[in-house]
């Protein structure tokens, strides 16, 4: 008989016939009270440990290959008529077969099925589909040092190991050390940690005087009440961490906290937040990951030159944006800042922008045109990808790399106007080479109209227009 047949009188068997081989004990290894596996029940154990071959390799796995089948024997020479022998005796029962008796898994990490007969039908290596228990602090972090957790799989022992950044200090202004007159002068003033008690003293600036939310004295405006912020590791700055209890859908970020500039605004400090509209005055530098992501009401951003950094998701699901203005003092923009603004549709670009990462504008399919300034030479992956209804866009002549991707599914775009001469973009990308700019018309920059035929263009007040 060969494997397959036996295989499949198993698999018939433990599906329909359990018979001695029926269940296994009650409690948690899944059977009942007779206290033997089914092949059904004791499958489904093995899954769980681990075990990822199906029903029949299992049955196989525990029972053993078949052998080869031996060579018939020639046939033997007919006999000569008989009498009718006499009846043989009747054959002896048969000795029950062995069942399954437990599967479990031991801290070596293997399966281990041993029969009803107490012996080891299988013993092998298994991926353990780990089970643990809650996590055990066996070090708790504090302000300057790290901590250490810990948790066990239930099936096979295997420990977990999982590190705890430090927390950090929070600082808290405790006590001025002298006392400026305003905002425009300096002083000093001691700062306690409300964890551990540690202290540094700072320099800051006394309290301002605002009519009608400006500052009679230096002219800042007054920023948003109720924000949170953290001080941040230089301890003479802080950060904009969160909207603690401000209520304003309009926000500005101030220039300073506790008399010490602001100077960022932090990861997810406004993620799903309510707000509508938000103003960055010139102290803010960076904006860090997420600091708006899933703003879905916010319709208006305001960034005053100042800010050098907009950091990946920054404005990420920013459904309700429409135009955006990326001020001069902008050069880098890291990761997807404006991934997924849907209705995005105007923007304009830092004239000093030197580094986008991929899919800065993904998604933002309703964006119609754009303008890449000479600072930027390099288009990344998937820079434009899905902007479905981007029509026209304007490279900067300083250009070096487009991405082969950059402009991947823009059905809709039909002109770019490169602001170098015909051969840089032969030499720059070999433009048919590009996806998706096959059918794309390219027109190339001449500050004077041009004696012969060709693509070019030049500028009427500030729009790109064709020549002839």
């Amino acid at each position: 008989m060969n494997k397959k047949f036996w295989a499949s009188v198993a698999l018939c068997l433990a599906l329909a016939l359990p018979l001695g081989l029926t269940a296994c004990g009650g409690g948690t290894d899944g059977g009942n009270s007779t206290g033997v596996y089914t092949y059904e029940t004791a499958y489904a154990a093995a899954a769980d440990l681990g075990f990822e071959g199906t029903l029949e390799e299992f049955i196989e796995m525990i029972s053993g290959k078949d052998g080869k089948d031996g060579v018939n024997g020639t046939n033997g020479k007919d006999g000569v008529d008989g009498k009718d022998g006499i009846n043989g005796t009747n054959g002896k029962d048969g000795v029950d077969g062995v069942g399954i008796k437990s599967v479990t898994m031991n801290s070596e990490g293997e399966l281990v099925i041993t029969g009803t007969n107490d012996e080891i039908l299988f013993q092998g290596k298994v991926t353990c589909k780990h089970s643990y228990s809650p996590f055990e602090m066996k070090l708790t972090p504090t302000c300057t040092s790290s901590g250490l957790r810990k948790r066990t799989c239930k099936k096979c022992g295997n420990i977990d190991y999982n590190f705890l950044t430090a927390t950090g200090h929070m600082f808290e202004k405790k006590i001025d050390l002298s006392h400026p007159a305003n905002c425009q002068e300096k002083g000093d003033c001691l700062f306690v940690c409300s964890t551990c008690s540690t202290a540094i003293a700072s320099e800051f600036y006394g309290e301002h005087a605002y009519e009608k939310g400006i500052c009679t004295l230096c002219g800042a405006e007054k920023g948003s009440d109720g924000l949170e912020y953290t001080l941040n590791a230089d301890y003479k700055t802080y950060s904009v961490s969160g909207i603690g209890e401000c209520t304003e859908t309009d926000i500005i970020i101030p220039k300073d906290y506790l008399g010490l500039p602001v100077t960022e605004i932090g990861k997810n400090a406004f993620r799903i937040a309510t707000i509508t509209s938000v103003k960055i005055l010139d102290n803010i530098t960076t904006i860090q990951y997420c600091a708006f992501g899933s703003c879905k009401n916010l319709k208006h951003v305001e960034m005053q030159n100042g800010v050098k950094e907009i950091r990946s998701g920054a404005f990420l699901h920013c459904i309700a944006l429409e135009e955006i203005t990326i001020p001069d003092s902008v050069t880098v923009m890291t990761g997807s800042p404006f991934f997924n603004c849907e209705n995005l549709k105007t923007v304009k670009l830092s004239a000093n922008l030197q580094k986008v990462s991929s899919q800065t504008f993904y998604g933002c399919s309703n964006l119609t045109e754009i303008t890449i300034p000479n600072s930027l030479t390099e288009l990344s992956s998937g820079m434009f990808y899905k902007c479905k209804k981007l029509k026209t866009v304007i490279l900067g002549k300083d250009l070096t790399s487009i991405s082969e991707f950059a402009f991947e599914r823009c059905p809709s775009l039909e002109s770019i106007y490169f602001g170098g001469t015909e051969q840089q973009w032969e030499e720059l990308n070999k433009p048919y080479e590009i996806h998706y700019l096959e059918n794309v018309n390219i027109y190339f920059y001449s500050e004077t109209e041009p004696e012969g035929e060709g693509n070019f263009w030049h500028y009427v007040n500030d729009e790109p227009v064709m020549w002839g």
